[in-house]
């Protein structure tokens, strides 16, 4: 049954952790891919090898600098705007037992504050998108409008006369993208509370180390791995396997592609998804012993009549 209501995620701890995380596991890639790319530039291109591993250094660094920052903006606006949604709406409603077990995820509620800040997501990015997009159109239309002034032309050119298209274009794509995005984020959110509770329900709960209480908050200090991996994560990874199969089959269907190389890449997925979820696991509990882990604070559940 469920018992409590996640009233507030704090913003520099959430993204902190979230940024650390999604570093580490880019590292990861990118030290693989290196040495890939070492062993390749040494027997095909022993000549510039040198340089190639050199720049590829220097892609590191600045991919592991530049990915922490807009990670660490992309948590914290992820636990701003939910700690704003959340004074308006439910917000995620839980089971978690006095031991720390997480036993029951709210499917409806949850999947729609995903939602809305998927979406709300979606619009501060293609708002920026296309403001950049109509800043570069509207260059282009002062140069031409230089262009014909220089020439005396006094036709209208065809950068002037998009710049009005594409604003009308960039607003409906904004909007469209927003519910989309909030469609999507509901279905996928929703299977995955669905498919965990399933889980939980035979005896598979996630456990997690919790130090605080109801009145001052919670902090999350450690995620049993096996736990997590048998609920959470198993339901995460199948999710995804779900989605994967509908699009991969429909386009195996559309565009005539091996349905056995689109069950392998399923198969491939859900291996690597849980791989991928159980270092993320591991990373977290290494972390929480040098800095703070996510900390939210609970309420009270108001049953209606």
């Amino acid at each position: 049954m469920l018992n409590a209501r996640i009233t507030r995620i704090s913003e520099e701890p959430f993204a902190v952790m979230f940024a650390s995380i999604s570093v580490v596991l880019t590292l990861v890639a990118l030290v693989l891919l290196g040495i890939l790319t070492t062993i390749f530039s040494a027997t095909v291109l022993p000549t510039i090898s040198g340089s190639i591993i050199g720049a590829f250094i220097a892609l590191i660094i600045l991919v592991v600098v530049g990915g922490f920052i807009c990670d660490f903006l992309y948590g914290y606006l992820v636990a701003k705007i939910y700690n704003l949604l959340v004074t308006k709406y439910v917000g995620i409603q839980v089971e978690l037992t006095d031991g720390g077990k997480l036993k029951e995820i709210d499917a409806i509620h949850t999947s729609t504050i995903v939602g809305a800040i998927t979406a709300v997501l979606s619009l501060i990015i293609m708002i920026v998108l296309m403001s950049v997009l109509m800043l570069m159109t509207s260059g282009v239309s002062v140069l031409a409008s230089i262009g014909t002034e220089i020439t005396n032309a006094t036709a209208l050119t065809g950068a002037e006369a998009a710049v009005p298209m594409v604003g009308l274009f960039s607003i409906l794509l904004i909007v469209i993208v927003a519910i989309c995005s909030f469609v999507l984020s509901f279905i996928s959110t929703a299977i995955c509370c669905w498919i965990f509770n399933k889980l939980a329900e035979r005896e598979c709960p996630t456990e997690l180390e919790l130090v605080g209480n109801k009145n001052e908050g919670y902090e999350i200090k450690s995620i049993n791995v096996e736990s997590f991996l048998k609920s959470f994560g198993l339901a995460y990874v199948l999710t995804n396997v779900i989605i994967s199969c509908v699009t991969n089959l429909f386009s195996a269907v559309l565009l005539s592609e091996g349905i056995l190389d689109t069950i392998l890449g399923i198969v491939f997925g859900l291996i690597l998804g849980l791989i991928t979820i159980a270092i993320m696991v591991y990373v977290y509990n290494y972390l929480t012993e040098k800095i703070s882990g996510i900390s939210f604070e609970t309420g009270s559940i108001e049953i209606e009549d």
